[in-house]
């Protein structure tokens, strides 16, 4: 009976008869009498009837005292059985479950078999997004190839663990955690020694990723540009796609907005989303609807709202049928900005409060703190400008302890717009003053111009100085048409023609919007074109 429960314990605080039965090496009606004894004795508990029986330490320190018991050569021996059992007839559960097997493996000290396990056990983790599991399971993997000698089948190895390692950390950590660069910069490290392997591209992606997550856009576009030049020399149309895709978000960050605008249709055009759907599995988003996101925010700056509103529509409803958790948060992430940006408010926040539930359940701590920002954004947009200003407080200081600089300086324009809003000069200035360092500290000129555009706005309260603010909103139409972001060009034209009617210069003023407001030809429908219409209908 002591080896009975020996190996049962072996097997873990639960087992099922069957797999006791197919390791242990004796006559059945020995195994069966035994089992019913630790039952009797209290040692275990039992559900159902044999075969089909379960069984349960009642004590955890019972299974404890009686798996210490075991001589260490005599543990790994069964350690070593319960796997290849595992292996040779339950197949079912090594699918479902590799990590029992990894499991049985590492303790019996076969390491590289080991290690085949535990990445199949990440890996099957991150396609139920099941990250903190993932990473789990990849970090041991990890630590026993360190033990294994060095050859090119396990530094082979190594990239794969790593590469996937970095992209479960790079959900659950954000985009800018030094521990997905050192992940992803180890699995680089390594294919420049043993040249490229099936996860190159997806390494590429990663530190792509990681660079424009720290508004580092000259390195993301390098690293974009090098794998787009791959993938074309591999006529390779996957890598392809996504590489037009980072391609352009790297030159949209950096305002380079018609430039990106053509990298973007390159890759939507290359989309074929039944074959694709499975990418977003291994670039943690679908290329397709991350295309599809940007380019809408690209389109409706370069002055097409109804496209860029048709587009976002496109990646959501995109995003629900791919049906990937990360995913869907992503889109719908971006799909919040693009409202914010457009001052299309209620459907904003109807979007930002239906996925919070998700972002918490899957702890993406990046887009959690981004919600906080959003959502306080929207309270701004809805007259609420102190609880407004509240939430996006809380969502800056959280942002800033994260460490990125991405996308903050617009996230500061409407914390500086929103104290606007409350005639909070200084604290609005100040949040200003550190978005124009930001723009020239990392290159993120998108929202440049709206930047400007605020700054004159602020010169325009009682202790403002307003030649100064004509001189600001002159800058910001400038930096709009040099990105030919027809959109913020209209804002800023609006703010100028409204100082020149307040002084009587209604002429400049008229002809100033009418050149702008009539390069449009759709999106008359939304907040900034019908605000315009009427502005004209005043000076008229």
């Amino acid at each position: 009976m002591k080896e009975v429960v020996q190996l049962a314990a072996v097997l873990g605080r639960e087992f099922v008869y069957q797999l006791i039965q197919a390791v242990y090496h004796r006559d059945e009606a020995p195994l069966a009498d035994h089992l019913r004894q630790l039952v009797t004795g209290e040692f275990l508990y039992q559900q159902g009837v044999t075969p089909q029986a379960s069984y349960v330490f009642k004590h955890a320190l019972i299974r404890d005292a009686a798996y210490n018991s075991l001589l260490i050569s005599r543990r790994q021996q069964y350690h070593q059985m319960v796997a290849q059992v595992y292996e040779e007839s339950f197949p079912e559960t090594v699918e479902t479950q590799p990590e029992l097997v990894a499991h049985h493996y590492t303790e019996a000290g076969l390491n590289q078999k080991a290690v085949t396990f535990w990445k199949t056990a990440g890996q099957r983790a991150r396609q139920r997004s099941a990250n903190v599991e993932a990473v789990n399971h990849l970090t041991k993997g990890l630590e026993l190839l360190g033990a294994l000698p060095e050859t090119p089948e396990r530094d082979s190895q190594e990239v794969s663990l790593q590469t996937n390692l970095g992209q479960s950390l790079l959900q659950i950590k954000g985009w800018s955690s030094l521990e997905v660069k050192e992940a992803l910069g180890r699995a680089s490290e390594l294919i420049n020694r043993i040249g490229e392997t099936p996860e190159y591209f997806q390494v590429m992606y990663g530190l792509f990723t990681y660079y424009i997550g720290n508004a580092d856009y000259k390195s993301a576009l390098e690293v974009a540009e090098r794998c787009l030049v791959a993938a074309q020399r591999n006529k390779d149309p996957i890598p392809m796609l996504v590489a037009q895709r980072n391609v352009g978000t790297a030159m949209f960050q950096m305002g380079e907005t018609a430039s990106a605008q053509q990298h973007f249709l390159q890759g939507i055009s290359r989309s074929d989303v039944q074959q694709h759907r499975s990418l977003a599995l291994i670039y943690n988003v679908e290329p397709t609807c991350a295309a599809l996101c940007w380019s809408a925010r690209n389109v409706w700056l370069l002055g097409y709202p109804d496209q860029a509103s048709n587009q976002i529509q496109e990646a959501l409803a995109l995003a629900q049928e791919v049906s990937h958790t990360f995913n869907i948060a992503y889109v719908q992430n971006r799909a919040v900005i693009f409202y914010i940006e457009t001052r299309s408010t209620e459907i904003a926040m109807n979007t930002t409060e239906s996925f919070h539930e998700l972002l918490r359940e899957q702890q993406f701590a990046l887009y959690l703190v981004w919600a906080t920002i959003n959502q306080g954004a929207c309270w701004a947009q809805m007259g609420r400008a102190q609880d407004g200003i509240a939430g996006m407080r809380q969502g800056l200081d959280d942002y800033a302890k994260m460490g990125p600089p991405a996308v903050r300086p617009e996230f500061l324009a409407w914390f500086a717009e929103a104290n606007l809003s409350a005639m909070n000069s200084k604290i609005g200035l100040e949040a200003l003053t550190e978005a124009f360092a930001l723009v020239e500290e990392t290159g993120e000129r998108y929202w440049e111009a709206e930047l400007y555009r605020i700054k004159g706005d602020f010169l325009l309260l009682p202790e403002g100085n307003e030649v100064e603010a004509e001189e600001y909103f002159k800058q910001a139409i400038q930096v709009a048409r040099s990105q030919s972001a027809k959109s913020l060009e209209l804002r800023a034209a609006m703010s100028l023609t409204r100082l020149w009617q307040k002084h009587g210069k209604n002429k400049d003023a008229r002809e100033l919007l009418e050149e702008t407001y009539g390069w449009f030809t759709e999106g008359f429908e939304t907040p900034d074109l019908i605000d315009a219409k009427a502005l004209l209908e005043e000076l008229s």
